[in-house]
């Protein structure tokens, strides 16, 4: 697996006929997946809408972000943002949910730019 650390953050929708009950486990899947492989972050989630921030080897990053794309639950997969970084944000383990207005505490503040509409 890959060294070097790396950040993603990238925008998703919900398919209409995927019941928004689903989405619990989905996140319990990916919780326990990205403790395995080092991957921590934060997915904001308003009922419709994904934005989520990860972090870790890049292997590691990019692979969820594959699964996603070919996820046939989701929809308009946009990547906002990736870069190889030099060191952890220390956002939490991710697939922990939050609100739109825990967005700002639980990202770093180079993302200050990034409007997110949840």
């Amino acid at each position: 697996m890959d060294k070097a650390l790396f950040e993603l953050l990238y925008t998703s929708e919900r398919r209409d006929e995927v019941p928004a009950a689903e989405v619990g486990l989905l996140v319990e899947r990916a919780r326990r997946r990205n403790a395995e492989t080092g991957v921590t972050g934060v997915l904001l989630f308003d009922g419709a809408r994904f934005c989520q921030f990860l972090e870790g080897p890049e292997g590691a990053v990019l692979d969820p972000m594959r699964r996603i794309r070919a996820d046939p639950r989701h929809r308009n997969v946009v990547r906002v943002h990736e870069s190889v970084i030099g060191a952890r944000s220390g956002a939490r383990p991710t697939a922990n949910t939050r609100s739109g207005s825990a967005w700002r505490t639980a990202v770093p503040h180079r993302y200050d730019a990034i409007r997110v509409s949840v």
